[in-house]
């Protein structure tokens, strides 16, 4: 996922490196089946958010993943996000919720899911 967004052009070549770092101190899985990774500083050129849904869990530090959000976030964005990110915890806090995400057929699916407009 880091690969794909630093070929986008959102983040810098070193994005991926700095996402491993900030794992290294402590691991992006919040249980629930979910992680979101990010790197250790905001560093991207333009702020995102990947998602993907795994076909099946991974081990993830503690816990079991099977839904990624990787954040990548523009220097002086961070306060924009707080309503999404906010929205994006109390989610992912409900394993209902999460395994709801999983079975998205789509996008767009996933996105109506996530924003409970479905």
């Amino acid at each position: 996922m880091a690969n794909e967004l630093y070929d986008r052009g959102y983040v810098p070549q070193n994005y991926p490196e700095l996402v491993f770092e900030r794992e290294k101190i402590s691991s992006t899985s919040f249980g629930n089946l979910v992680a979101i990774p990010h790197p250790i500083i905001m560093n991207a050129y333009e702020t995102v958010i990947s998602a993907a849904i795994l076909d099946k869990p991974i081990v993830w530090g503690n816990h079991k993943v099977q839904v990624v959000f990787m954040f990548a976030i523009k220097t002086g964005d961070r306060k924009k996000l707080d309503f999404l990110y906010n929205h994006i915890v109390e989610v992912i806090d409900d394993l209902k919720r999460v395994k709801k995400l999983i079975e998205s057929r789509d996008f767009y699916d996933f996105t109506l899911k996530l924003t409970d407009m479905e």
